[in-house]
């Protein structure tokens, strides 16, 4: 499943946006592992922001840009001298969740967007717990175990063992989320 992101946007809905990561759970439910281990590549390796608000990933990118355009930005080299000055910008979108908007170094996608550290909708995860939900959630586990939760970090993700699954923390927060909307 590909999904088209907008131009000049560069924007990674399998680490920060919840409903495509859904939509991208139930389709790699009918696909072998191999497949679904490409998808988890997608996340990085590393703290992010997860946005679980309603927008859609096009109209998440299409307010961004519709806020660049209005500030007369929208043409590369306006939006590089601009985004230059000030850093990054934080917006906020429609439904109220923040997102920063900053340079990219791709030619042609030079719009970097990711939801906002602390944003309504939005929650920072691990990326190698969201990869270990999401596995899960593949192999239609929907309350781990121990022993679960560390059969996929070995066996389908080449992760290292946890020591435990702590209710408030980690895996079984993040499955709650997942579990939940």
């Amino acid at each position: 499943m590909k999904l088209l992101i907008p131009k000049p946007i560069i924007f990674n809905p399998y680490k920060h946006h919840y409903y495509f990561i859904k939509e991208q759970i139930g389709y790699y439910q009918s696909k072998n592992e191999k497949d679904y281990r490409q998808m988890l590549f997608k996340t990085g390796n590393n703290l992010f922001d997860l946005y679980y608000g309603k927008l859609p990933v096009t109209q998440i990118c299409n307010q961004c840009i519709a806020y660049v355009a209005k500030n007369n930005v929208l043409e590369k080299q306006a939006f590089v001298t601009w985004i230059n000055s000030i850093g990054y910008e934080k917006i906020q979108l429609s439904d109220k969740s923040h997102w920063i908007i900053k340079k990219a170094e791709d030619q042609e996608n030079y719009i970097h967007i990711h939801p906002a550290k602390k944003s309504v909708y939005t929650r920072r995860v691990r990326a190698t717990t969201l990869k270990t939900v999401i596995a899960l959630k593949i192999n239609s586990v929907n309350h781990p175990t121990l022993e679960m939760a560390n059969t996929i970090r070995l066996d389908v993700l080449n992760l290292p063992p946890i020591k435990k699954l702590e209710q408030e923390k980690g895996i079984l927060k993040l499955m709650r989320l997942f579990n939940r909307l």
